[in-house]
């Protein structure tokens, strides 16, 4: 990910992009700053209590999973850039976002501090307002590479349940499919049919590693038309940070446009509703620099809008 769009750069690409009127829908690559990501082949769950919804002024925005009293893990493209405007976000606890479950909302973000530079490192901490309605889960910090593969990962998050099909009341669910891959940061697979799609970013991969299934993984990217590949961020690569996340959520102390945290300036920003119909910017938003809340509120809208490809492989 390329460096920060300073204040004047910043400010200069939003009165460009007001002279653009057009927009191209994106096929659904849900890539960084998106939030997008669902379980596909699988079945609906009131087991993974800790399994949560991140919402944005309400609406289902990711999945993420309580890993402490107070602490919530999550993909880092999910919240990278709202840091410094956390009012919008809050988190829901229950299996089916339709039956009004209860909410927490949040004092507190980290995202992890090499993520601006090394999309690899797609993890978030949030801080809850309060103690959580649930107990947090397990999670591994041994070696993973020392169970597997050969590992059967259970899968569970909030999202669509195929392709392109985002009816219907956000539900938790979950799949098992086998461990095909570790690399140094995450834990893959692939098995046609059955894995990740658009609504499970920042859920959960869990593993029996000998007493009981854990958490493993942290949902980061997948196949773009769900139907294959995918692949979570390993908590045991990142232990320290799910325990004590870094000092700040930015790798440097300046801010962007309208004291915007300026590392997440330069994501592509999405003109498009998930209708792919434009939305103009606003002439009083670009008076005020609003570049930055303009990205805010459109580019990590619901997990139905449209997002722009930033890199070939897809983040969810």
């Amino acid at each position: 990910m390329g460096r920060a769009i300073r204040l004047s750069a910043a400010c200069s690409m939003a009165l460009l992009l007001a002279g653009l009127s057009g927009c191209t829908a994106e096929p659904p690559s849900e890539l960084a700053g998106s939030s997008d990501a669902a379980i596909i082949g699988g079945v609906t769950t009131g087991a993974f209590p800790e399994l949560v919804a991140l919402l944005y002024d309400g609406d289902f925005h990711c999945s993420a999973v309580l890993v402490g009293v107070r602490a919530v893990a999550t993909a880092a493209h999910c919240v990278y850039g709202l840091e410094n405007d956390l009012a919008p976000l809050s988190v829901a606890f229950g299996p089916d976002l339709s039956q009004s479950p209860p909410v927490r909302g949040l004092a507190g973000a980290t995202v992890h501090p090499e993520y601006s530079t090394n999309q690899s490192r797609d993890l978030a901490m949030l801080t809850l307002s309060e103690d959580a309605p649930v107990a947090p889960v397990p999670w591994n910090d041994a070696p993973l590479a020392q169970f597997g593969p050969p590992l059967e990962l259970t899968l569970v998050g909030f999202g669509d349940p195929a392709f392109d099909d985002d009816a219907g009341p956000r539900v938790r669910r979950s799949v098992s499919v086998p461990l095909s891959e570790l690399t140094s940061t995450t834990a893959r697979w692939n098995e046609v049919g059955a894995g990740t799609c658009h609504g499970d970013s920042g859920g959960g991969a869990y593993a029996d590693l000998g007493g009981g299934l854990v958490l493993v993984g942290i949902h980061s990217e997948g196949d773009p038309l769900c139907s294959g590949w995918g692949s979570a961020v390993r908590t045991d690569v990142f232990a320290s940070f799910l325990s004590e996340p870094a000092a700040g959520d930015d790798d440097d102390a300046t801010s962007g446009c309208c004291g915007d945290d300026d590392d997440s300036a330069g994501l592509a920003p999405s003109r498009c509703d998930s209708s792919g119909a434009a939305r103009p910017l606003g002439g009083a938003m670009l008076a005020l620099c609003g570049l930055a809340l303009w990205r805010r509120r459109y580019l990590f809208a619901s997990a139905s809008s449209a997002s722009a490809a930033r890199r070939a492989r897809s983040s969810f």
